[in-house]
């Protein structure tokens, strides 16, 4: 991409052409960001799922810290 041999902005872009580098690429890297954006959520919800079953089997569940929060 090059922008030798124009002098002025103020014409007809349709004439000059391409004026940003990957043009015709959108659809693909929107397909791309969708799925990395996709992917980026399954990995979370697995990841905060195994932290917690993780933290679950270290200290009890919910009734079991109630009752030792109600002892002390």
């Amino acid at each position: 991409m090059s922008t030798t041999g124009i002098t002025t902005w103020a014409v007809d872009l349709a004439e000059i052409g391409a004026i940003y580098p990957f043009q015709g690429t959108e659809t693909l890297l929107w397909i791309i960001g969708v799925a990395a954006w996709i992917g980026w959520h399954v990995w979370s919800i697995r990841w905060e799922r195994n932290y917690q079953r993780e933290k679950i089997a270290k200290f009890g569940n919910s009734e079991t810290l109630k009752r030792a929060v109600e002892q002390h």
